[in-house]
């Protein structure tokens, strides 16, 4: 009997919102840990646990859904899902996937879908364009190591613009001091995100660090 054969291993990974935790989102399927996240590096590590006592070790891993599924049309969930798409996205560069898909686009149930059938956004859909236009012709880099009690992951655009997706490691508040060479802060939207100073806070929901 010949054996089935595979380019890479797909695995899907959702989360929900859950207001008891720091990071206000929890795996929907009990992945992450004791502090919530997007559950995805628990996953993949699993994925690649498994793969790796059936001599696939070094397979690729893909991304085919992902998704923080909000059940019923709540604003709050709607926020913890514009939070889970840059975050989640970033963590799967930094976990070297091959590549992340956002299940689903485009429907009217279920409520964590981008758009509904009429092409009428839902609020994460803002989250997921604003990641798409910072990371367009972006290379990434690694992790941002420099902040202490925050994480996240840089990238370069077009080879002349480092911009990071950043957000607390605990879930609470974390006050930074702005690196010399910053430029500007973003929320998860777009919205310019000002410092207090030279103070800039980083919670939950991720931002974007623009530097020179």
């Amino acid at each position: 009997m010949a054996r089935s054969q595979n380019d890479a291993m797909d695995g899907h990974s959702y989360a929900q919102l859950q207001f008891d935790l720091p990071a206000r989102m929890h795996s929907y399927y009990a992945w992450s840990g004791p502090l919530g996240g997007t559950g995805l590096p628990e996953k993949v590590a699993f994925v690649r646990r498994v793969m790796g006592q059936y001599g696939h070790a070094n397979k690729p891993v893909f991304a085919g859904e992902i998704a923080l599924k909000c059940i019923e049309p709540a604003p709050e969930c709607y926020d913890a899902a514009g939070a889970f798409i840059p975050r989640a996205v970033a963590e799967a560069y930094g976990l070297n996937l091959v590549g992340t898909i956002y299940f689903p686009l485009v429907a009217d149930r279920p409520n964590y879908a981008l758009l509904l059938s009429d092409l009428t956004p839902r609020p994460m859909f803002y989250a997921y364009k604003f990641l798409a236009s910072q990371l367009v012709n972006a290379r990434y880099v690694g992790p941002v190591t420099q902040y202490a009690g925050v994480s996240g992951y840089l990238f370069n655009q077009n080879s002349i613009r480092p911009v990071q997706i950043v957000w607390s490691t605990d879930g609470t508040d974390q006050t930074i001091t702005v690196p010399a060479d910053f430029v500007r802060a973003f929320d998860k939207l777009g919205n310019l995100v000002a410092p207090t100073g030279e103070q800039l806070t980083i919670g939950w929901s991720p931002i974007y660090i623009e530097l020179k």
